[in-house]
């Protein structure tokens, strides 16, 4: 039997993918900005510095565009799980929840910027954060993606066994026929459906031994 908790996970399943290749993209990303960050702009050549900043604002702005559709995601799960009445998956789920929320709203100080601002990311102590932060993502989602696993083929085979007992049940005690009906208001006894059919001899007793006696007492 298909649920709409085991739909619920099944579609979780397809958006967990998702949601580990935006952190795979985010811990690439900050990598490459660590990488970039270890080695001086070189003054003497300002065209080569100013390439490598378009580069740092290029990454920062991807990384925010995949913000709204990660965060989205996740509210969807908690949404889904939450009509579903799967409330232990709910709970894992809202710690995330309030973490994304708080973070969206935190802006830096000295920007109008959400997340992800150039001047605020190319920080020793900002890039170390946001690739911790993009490890434990991972590390969610993934177990996150087996779980989800799990719970749907729990209840993708408890329902088989459910339909399964009905079907036994359905079996054990067939269904009434209107013959039977009719068979018990007049009182004649039920005959066995697998019965093979008897012969005239058990049916009609009385006339063969009739018979018999006139054969005998005829001239």
């Amino acid at each position: 039997m298909f649920t709409f908790a085991a739909f619920c996970y099944m579609l979780s399943l397809v958006l967990c993918v998702s949601l580990i290749f935006f952190a795979i993209w985010h811990i690439t990303a900050f990598d490459e900005l660590q990488a970039d960050f270890k080695v001086p702009i070189d003054q003497g050549n300002p065209l080569h510095a100013r390439e490598r900043l378009r580069n740092i604002e290029r990454i920062c702005n991807l990384l925010r565009k995949l913000v709204l559709p990660e965060y989205s995601i996740h509210v969807l799960f908690c949404i889904m799980f939450l009509c579903a009445q799967e409330w232990l998956t709910v709970g894992l789920n809202i710690p995330l929840l309030f973490y994304n929320t708080w973070r969206y709203f935190h802006s830096p100080t000295d920007t109008k910027e959400l997340l992800y601002d150039p001047a605020s990311v190319m920080n020793g102590d900002t890039l170390k954060f946001c690739l911790k932060e993009a490890w434990c993502k991972l590390s969610f989602f993934v177990l996150s993606f087996f779980y989800y696993l799990y719970c749907q083929s729990i209840l993708v085979s408890a329902g088989d066994q459910l339909i399964t007992g009905l079907g036994l049940k359905e079996r054990r005690h067939p269904p009434v026929r209107p013959s039977d009906i009719v068979l018990f208001m007049s009182g004649a006894p039920k005959p066995c459906r697998h019965q093979s059919p008897p012969d005239s001899a058990t049916v009609h007793p009385v006339f063969h031994v009739s018979q018999l006696k006139r054969r005998v007492t005829s001239p």
